[in-house]
Formats: structure tokens, sequence, C-alpha cells
């Protein structure tokens, strides 16, 4: 549905001061990852770019010069990570191009770093790191773009290492341990975010059925469903709209049993916590999978989190696409395209009309622990790049192949 003209006015403004800005950041920055650097803000400009009725010369040249410096790095990276490292930096050069029909640079020297990334994938999911960010599932989606995995084989080899790795046998549950929060000496947890959790365990189980037999995708349809059960029994606030469905994460202990001895709060409204990350994925499973069931629960658990309409409620800080307003922006953007539901689409507008509450005159609020102001900053999760992201998607809702590296 067309936005309003005074908000589409609103978005557009918003967005050509944002161009503006990470046009002027693409000059001087030095991090070159995707979700801290130049390759998230590449992604961007090239977004931006893409959609404009009058194309600017100008402006494509920041776009290749970009693609070009990233290059050059890539040689000299030693973090393979999606988010910090070598996995990121690739999948904006291979996205950002192909937007471009292939004609900013040539990839093809990109295959024999592919092999070493799927080698790479498979030794990290057998430790059990399956993380977007800093894990297997980065990799994984850097390979789904560059169309890396392609044999049935392999994706139902995956598919076994994927179940391999929950904890079933423990617990009877599909559940999958934080990699990182062990990583990180903090002990054993069940996350159920995006970044590192459980729901983008059941994106990666939905993606790898569409490449395995018909009874395969009903198995893990099962397993889904199986898994989303044993998640509600760890609720909270359940008849209190005001507050979320399920905390951030299931702390346990040495047995993988949950702990009694911490507080179990309610979570923000954003992509890198609970209730948003369930709901989404569970739509876009129920979708997919074509399994009705998947998709009422999604349906029911995104409609519980419309209720959540203040700031107060939902628990947000800042406008930024981890843990703020935009991610609102977004991934109710996302529900309303799996569901075509109107009410949705209102949600992802009224975010963004919160989220101008957060604008200073030098440019936005951004939040870290303690209330503590940030300068502007240009990163793709905690910055102007996600937050120009999110509002490109209520302008163009259906440019959304690049929110795969947020699993959306």
């Amino acid at each position: 549905m067309e936005l309003l003209s005074d908000v589409k006015h609103s978005v557009t403004s918003e967005l050509s001061g944002i161009h503006q800005a990470l046009t002027r950041e693409a000059a001087v920055h030095n991090d070159y990852s995707l979700m801290q650097g130049l390759a998230g803000v590449n992604l961007f400009l090239a977004q931006h770019y893409q959609y404009q009725p009058v194309k600017n010369d100008a402006d494509l040249a920041v776009i290749h010069d970009l693609c070009n410096r990233i290059a050059e790095q890539c040689g000299s990276v030693d973090d393979l990570s999606f988010a910090r490292g070598l996995s990121g930096m690739l999948w904006s050069l291979s996205y950002v191009n192909r937007l471009f029909d292939h004609s900013l640079l040539d990839t093809g020297s990109f295959d024999d770093i592919d092999a070493d990334l799927y080698a790479s994938l498979q030794d990290k999911m057998d430790n059990g790191n399956f993380d977007l960010l800093f894990g297997s599932l980065g990799d994984y989606i850097y390979l789904r773009e560059r169309n890396a995995i392609r044999n049935p084989e392999d994706f139902a080899a995956l598919y076994h290492k994927v179940i391999k790795a929950s904890t079933y046998g423990v617990n009877k549950k599909y559940f999958w341990l934080d990699y990182m929060n062990v990583k990180l000496g903090k002990g054993y947890a069940y996350n159920l975010g995006l970044a590192h959790g459980i729901p983008s365990m059941w994106y990666l189980l939905t993606d790898i059925a569409g490449f395995l037999p018909a009874a395969a995708q009903q198995e893990i349809a099962g397993i889904i469903c199986d898994s989303y059960e044993a998640m509600k029994t760890f609720s909270i606030n359940g008849d209190d709209l005001q507050f979320s469905k399920f905390p951030t994460e299931i702390r346990l202990d040495d047995q993988l049993q949950e702990r009694t001895d911490y507080n179990r709060r309610s979570t923000r409204l954003s992509w890198c916590y609970g209730d948003l990350a369930i709901a989404s994925t569970l739509l876009h499973a129920g979708k997919q999978l074509q399994h009705k069931g998947l998709y009422a629960e999604g349906l029911a658990l995104a409609d519980r989190t419309l209720k959540r309409d203040t700031r107060g409620s939902a628990v947000i800080y800042d406008n930024c696409l981890c843990h703020g307003g935009s991610s609102c922006i977004l991934i109710y953007n996302a529900i309303y395209r799996t569901t075509g539901l109107q009410r949705f689409r209102d949600a992802s507008i009224y975010w963004y009309e919160q989220g101008l509450d957060f604008k200073r005159g030098d440019g936005y609020f951004f939040y870290e622990d303690k209330d503590v102001p940030l300068a502007e900053k240009s990163s793709l999760l905690e910055g102007l790049t996600g937050i120009g992201l999110s509002y490109q998607s209520l302008v163009q809702p259906a440019t959304s192949d690049w929110q795969k590296i947020l699993l959306l």
C-alpha cells in the first residue's frame, strides 16, 4: 500500500540527509566490515542509488570506489566473521555487484575463498557455533548469496549437523545453546533473538528445507513446532500485554537446566531480543513450509506485540536497528510482506514517527549501557546505516532481498 504523501515526503527527506552523511563518512572511515563499517555503508548507498528517479554519476563513483577499497582490504583481513570480517565484506561486495548487474568488479576471484569459508562453516557447526554475527550462520548467508552451496546432499549434511548440535538428547527440546555466551565466559544459555538465538536456527532450518525432499520439509516443520512448544514453557508476563511474552534468554546450569537465581525481565521490542524475532521467524517458516500451525502461532505473537505501542512498554531507548526503534520498522514491514495485513504496515509507520523523536540537531541519539548518549555513528547494527536501510523499507517495501543478512 502506498504511503500517505506527507509520510513519504518525510521519509524521503530523512533518507536524503542520511545519504549525505554516509557519503561524507565513506571518504574518511577506515572500518571495512559489514555490521560496523563501510561494507554496510556501501549497501545503503547502493540501495539508495538504485531507487532514485534521477541517477547521479558522483553517487555511482562513490559506490564503485568503496567496492574497490573493500576488495583491497579483503586480502589482509584475519577475522572471517560475518559481522566484522571477511564473509560479511564479501557478502556486501557480491550483493552490491549483483544490484549493478555484476558491472562493478570481477568476483570470480572469490571462488577459492568460498571453498575456504565453506570448510570454515562446517568446522564451526561441528563446534556448535551457529552464531549469525560471529559463526557459521553468517558464513551460510554469504555462501547462499554466492550460490556456493548447490547440491541437495550438501544441504542434507548441513541439516544433520544442525540437529546433532541441538540439546534434544539432553532435555528433549530442540534448542541450541548461545555459543557466544559460553565463549565469553558467561555460562550456558538459550538466547531468544535473531543474532545469537533459537529463532535464527529456525530460519536456517527453513532455508535448508527448500533444498530437501517433501518428507524432510515436513520433518523440519515438526521440529520447529516442537521447539516453539518447548519455548512457550519459559514465557513470562502471559496476561499482561504491556510486557514481553518471552525473556531475552534462558540461563542454564551445568546440566542445561534452567537456573532460578536470576530475574527474567520484559525485553525490548527489537531484532536482537525475543518476541518480534520469534514472531517473524515463525511466520516465515509457516509460509515457506506451508504449515498453518506455525503461521498461526507467529501471527498470534505478532499481534500481541502490537499492544506494546509506547516506547516505555516496548523498552525502546534509541533508534538503532539492532535494539532500537528502527528494528520495529524493519520487522513489522517484513511481517507485512509475509501476511499482507495492513496493521503491520501501520505499525512500521508508527515506529518511524516515534523514531524521529530521537533525532537531534547534530544527528540521531544512540544509546548504550547506562543511558550514555553517543555521537553520530554510521554502523549498520547501531548507527545511521541501519536507520537508513529501515527507512528505505518504508518507501520500497518489496526491496527486501538484502534483509537476509538479518534473517528477515
